[in-house]
């Protein structure tokens, strides 16, 4: 017979031996998931025994995490801007630093507001953007791309999940491949594109080697989707359109100086993160003569 406590003090002396960063977090989340209990309410239960069944779903999903499977892939969701996202292997787990991207994209609509916004997010993934942008922005509609039909079906349900599906159209496709069907210009492109070079790939914390590579690789020097983004963009943007995307970490310069020479856009604008890293690139086509 184990009870709350005891299981969650087992679990974490697991997770702490496999490297696990913040072990007891872990493990109240995931049992907390299988009771239906917030993390206050664990303790004050802490001396119930657990079934044999919540037992046994409890110390799968441990050892689950152990392995290092990312704890979204573990519980099979996660928070983002305040919303619940399903997640699973197919798409890449959203980060704290993207609800920059989302907070970007709002303060440069926020003042189209009086006329319907059109916005493109490409390689939506599991629609963390766009479906945060279309809770946040009532007069919005969103197209979202994905090239993996995985990832497509995974953002199809986060839509529903949120009660935006009939704000966001979903299309399949590579970059700006699908929107030549569509003929619609955007007041807004927005991307959280991958950007870590092919080669540093194998390199990162375990957690990442269970993502789709796709959503990570960038090419020899990550910055594959910035050159494509930045040279097709103009084409599917309406007049003073934007273009906002996330970046990694040192790649502000080289990726300014791609949007310098191509001569379509503004001086770009770049954003820090909360932890002073240079995260967001903001971009404006250049104004039309005459």
């Amino acid at each position: 017979m184990t009870d709350i406590i005891t299981a969650l003090n087992q679990a974490k002396q697991i997770l702490k031996k496999n490297g696990i960063e913040d072990p007891l977090r872990d493990c109240e989340i995931i049992l907390g998931q299988e009771l239906k209990k917030c993390r206050v309410q664990l303790y004050i239960d802490k001396n119930k025994v657990l079934s044999k069944k919540i037992l046994s779903s409890f110390r799968k999903k441990i050892s689950k995490r152990a392995s290092r499977v990312p704890l979204a892939y573990v519980t099979g969701n996660t928070n983002f801007m305040g919303f619940d996202f399903f997640v699973d292997k197919n798409v890449l787990v959203p980060r704290q630093e993207t609800e920059l991207l989302v907070e970007k994209v709002i303060e440069v609509l926020k003042p189209l507001q009086k006329k319907k916004v059109f916005i493109l997010d490409i390689g939506t993934g599991c629609a963390d953007i766009a479906v945060s942008i279309a809770k946040l922005l009532k007069n919005s509609k969103v197209y979202a791309s994905d090239i993996s039909s995985k990832a497509l079906m995974v953002a199809k349900k986060n839509a529903v999940l949120n009660k935006v599906k009939n704000k966001i159209t979903f299309l399949k496709g590579n970059l700006f491949e699908p929107c030549k069907k569509i003929k619609q210009k955007f007041d807004l492109i927005v991307s959280n594109p991958p950007y870590v070079p092919s080669n540093e790939i194998d390199r990162l914390q375990k957690e990442l080697q269970f993502e789709p590579r796709i959503a990570l690789d960038g090419g020899k020097d990550g910055l594959d989707f910035y050159r494509k983004l930045v040279n097709e963009a103009p084409l599917y943007l309406k007049k003073n359109g934007c273009l906002v995307f996330e970046i990694g970490i040192g790649q502000a310069k080289k990726i300014e100086q791609i949007i310098k020479e191509e001569k379509k856009f503004e001086k770009a604008q770049i954003f820090k993160d909360y932890g002073s890293i240079e995260r967001i690139i903001c971009v404006f086509l250049k104004k039309q003569k005459g």
